[in-house]
């Protein structure tokens, strides 16, 4: 959204990172197009998110824009692994799961990720945010409970 408005939410005339410098060349949440795009194109391949856009809304957020509040962008951009912060140390260790075919078991041991699952892996410290809560939260944010009848929890990685 920033690269077409200002923070004001006035339209940008000039985009420094589109060809000639025109605004309005780039999507607006460009994670969430180029993410759907690439699931239609590839459903096999696992995708990982990151950058700026990602790790902002790794959690349920307000979003200035829309003036409510939305869920992480993991269920929204039907990624596989969400990385935030610089990611030096995660692309690797992503990489080489998946270099060595084991990448969704190898995610409990990465932190500084993000991931979608069905339970919750044993011995690690995880903070977590039930499915099922995204639509009851209010500001300020309540604090998360563990519930083992989830259906499916965002994880953040190892701690």
């Amino acid at each position: 959204m920033l690269n077409k408005f200002t923070a004001a939410k006035k339209v940008r005339r000039e985009d420094d990172y589109s060809p000639g410098g025109e605004a309005g060349h780039r999507p607006d949440r460009a994670t969430l197009v180029y993410a759907n795009r690439m699931r239609e194109a590839f459903p096999q391949v696992p995708i990982v998110i990151g950058g700026i856009e990602a790790s902002l809304r790794r959690f349920a957020h307000y979003d200035y824009w829309s003036d409510k509040v939305r869920g992480s962008i993991l269920f929204d951009a039907k990624a596989d692994i969400l990385v935030y912060g610089m990611g030096e140390k995660q692309i690797v260790d992503i990489a080489q799961a998946l270099d060595k075919g084991t990448w969704r078991e190898d995610l409990r041991e990465i932190r500084g990720i993000c991931y979608i699952s069905k339970d919750i892996p044993q011995g690690i410290l995880l903070s977590v945010l039930p499915l099922k809560r995204l639509s009851l939260i209010r500001w300020p944010l309540p604090m998360p409970s563990v519930s083992n009848t989830m259906s499916k929890t965002l994880i953040m990685g190892a701690v």
